[in-house]
């Protein structure tokens, strides 16, 4: 039995994905293939930055008409309103125009913009998707975890039942493991860094700690309270356990928001999470 793991730059990291047990190379490198080019339509279509992607597109159009989307483009506004609900606004799609104009993404086209919209103004139907507020959503908290769990589903399509996908700091992890998942703390990894044996699932991690936000070239001010748009308390490191990587992915922002306050979200997600502040790391859920 084998392990072969791969790595390429996508969403603005560099996303790695293995295959443990292979038993057939070929049939094991096919696979991983077929998962990025999964992790790259996601890109595609979730980018912020590129004029074509469904989020420009939205962004551009969606306060005027209806705009088509892409059924990926699709889930995973559905769920950022489901976390939208769940966290009763903390986790909010809609910071876009908060962020950019803090500075910490481009301001996209037409340059009115609601700064107080929230996710709830955004409308799913079947023909696509339509803005009741003139709004700019950002998918940068969530759209990672959604491509991790995409390259997962297509790794299983292709009969590889065993792997990883690490999208940088989001990891959904394939089969019963035990899997050890080292917790960041901003440096190498020794004897007493904390880490995790966890089964099939995902982990996703968010960090505003000096030390390892200087490995990230994006600006802390990303991690904001979607209700509030303050920014989260400095100095935290946040690790989400869920079944989901996009689900994870997402609760990362709510904790950085609301720290050890954030446990009933969690217990409402199915979720347990990780709060590293002061150099200690505790169980969010357990306080809750």
């Amino acid at each position: 039995m084998a392990t072969i793991e791969r790595a390429q730059p996508w969403l603005g990291t560099v996303v790695a994905i293995r295959a443990d047990g292979v038993e057939d190379d070929a049939l094991a490198h096919h696979a991983i293939s077929a998962a990025f080019a999964e992790v790259a339509t996601v890109h595609r279509l979730m980018s912020f930055h590129a004029p074509d992607s469904d989020v420009s597109r939205l962004n551009r159009d969606a306060a005027r008409r209806c705009v088509p989307v892409d059924w990926r483009t699709r889930e995973v506004l559905a769920m950022a309103q489901t976390m939208h609900r769940m966290s009763e606004g903390v986790f909010d799609i809609a910071i876009g125009g908060v962020l950019a104009h803090a500075g910490a993404l481009p301001c996209p086209a037409p340059a009115r913009v609601d700064l107080d919209a929230t996710a709830a103004s955004i409308a799913l139907d079947d023909n696509g998707v339509r803005f009741h507020d003139a709004l700019w959503i950002d998918l940068g908290g969530i759209a990672k975890g959604y491509a991790a769990d995409r390259a997962a589903a297509v790794l299983q399509q292709h009969g590889v039942h065993q792997g990883r996908i690490d999208a940088g700091g989001d990891l959904r992890l394939l089969g019963a493991g035990p899997h050890r998942v080292y917790l960041d703390a901003g440096g190498d990894i020794g004897p007493m860094q904390a880490a995790l044996d966890t089964g099939e699932g995902a982990i996703a991690t968010s960090s505003n700690e000096a030390a390892i936000r200087a490995r990230n070239p994006l600006p802390c001010g990303v991690h904001r309270h979607g209700r509030t748009k303050e920014h989260a308390a400095p100095g935290r490191t946040v690790s989400v356990l869920a079944d989901q990587a996009m689900v994870a992915d997402a609760l990362t922002k709510v904790v950085m928001a609301l720290g050890p306050s954030a446990g009933a979200v969690l217990a409402l997600a199915g979720a347990t999470a990780y709060l590293r502040e002061k150099g200690t790391w505790a169980s969010i859920r357990d306080a809750a």
